[in-house]
């Protein structure tokens, strides 16, 4: 993932849908159908909008998203359902540049709840209708 550290700024947004082709509904749980499953552990989801979508929320900050994962933290722990981070970006509308943060998460068998570090916001994972995840923001939205 590509990311850029920048000032604080606030994107605020309910819900995205991200995929990736070839996902599973939720078996044990989100953490293990959607990531721990993938081959070397390494996973990526993302959502690119298109112009019709755009023009439909002419309000809207954000053209792209995408979060990831890898088989270990950062700090070399293996990530498991219990606790696992993520890593997080966005493009905006204004900028070709990914900015993007680290995310702390706990995964369920109905949904993953994390935090985006540095008071980034809280979030929900829920499987979506043809194998993607849902996201949606549980407070403020987002800052990065």
């Amino acid at each position: 993932m590509r990311t850029r550290e920048a000032g604080t700024s606030a994107i605020a947004f309910v819900a995205v849908a991200i995929s990736m082709p070839g996902a599973a509904l939720a078996a044990d749980s989100v953490f293990d159908t959607y990531f721990a499953s993938k081959p070397n552990g390494a996973t990526c989801y993302g959502r690119t909008y298109n112009a019709a979508h755009l023009k439909a929320h002419a309000a809207q900050k954000v053209q792209r998203i995408e979060i990831d994962s890898e088989k270990l933290n950062p700090d070399g722990k293996l990530n498991t359902a219990e606790r696992f981070e993520l890593g997080f970006a966005i493009q905006s509308m204004s900028s070709a540049e990914w900015y993007g943060q680290n995310s702390i998460c706990k995964s369920s068998a109905t949904r993953i709840d994390w935090y985006l570090e540095g008071d980034g916001g809280l979030f929900k994972l829920t499987p979506a209708e043809g194998g993607g995840l849902r996201m949606e923001t549980c407070n403020y939205g987002i800052a990065i």
